[in-house]
């Protein structure tokens, strides 16, 4: 009864993953039949996006491994989500510890793995920011990027998971 109770939030959660990065292919589609060349070239002089990204823009596999990226982006928010609804009952408290949870990890993400590995392993500090998919500065390795997004997605995934580590006691507390 409980196994079955948890798994349907986990699909109900996760169904909902696939909304933006389906909105950004509608929106791919659209600008691609509109323009009928998809050039950064305009994006670049306007600085919204870095001179190294021309290249990357040629190739299919950057926006495969983009929208998996964008994927497993949804996938961490909703596993920090669904670790503080295990704790916590009511919306407005989940809603601003989510939040918390989140800004913390995008600072620990960028400040402390960033700098650290770009201090000692020469990686730059950009590939940590979880916010640099919507810009993408200073990222021309995308694998080391999706890597990143990965491990974040897993360690969250395990911490949600643990989070319904004790089923009955979530269900008590759903009851109440």
């Amino acid at each position: 009864m409980a196994q079955k109770f948890i798994k349907r939030i986990y699909l109900n959660a996760y169904k909902n993953i696939f909304i933006i990065p389906l909105f950004i292919v509608l929106l791919f589609v659209i600008c691609m039949v509109i323009t009928k060349n998809l050039n950064p070239r305009a994006d670049i002089h306007f600085m919204l996006l870095g001179n190294d990204l021309i290249n990357l823009y040629n190739s299919t596999f950057f926006y495969v491994i983009y929208i998996l990226i964008l994927i497993l982006n949804m996938g961490i928010y909703t596993n920090i989500a669904l670790f503080i609804i295990s704790k916590n009952k009511n919306f407005l408290v989940t809603l601003i510890e989510s939040y918390l949870s989140i800004y913390i990890i995008w600072c620990v993400s960028e400040i402390l793995l960033g700098i650290s590995f770009q201090k000692y392993f020469n990686i730059k500090a950009t590939y940590f920011s979880l916010l640099n998919i919507y810009r993408w500065r200073n990222t021309d390795n995308i694998m080391l990027y999706f890597i990143i997004n990965t491990f974040w997605f897993i360690l969250t995934l395990v911490l949600s998971i643990y989070g319904f580590k004790n089923k009955e006691k979530y269900l008590i507390m759903c009851e109440k």
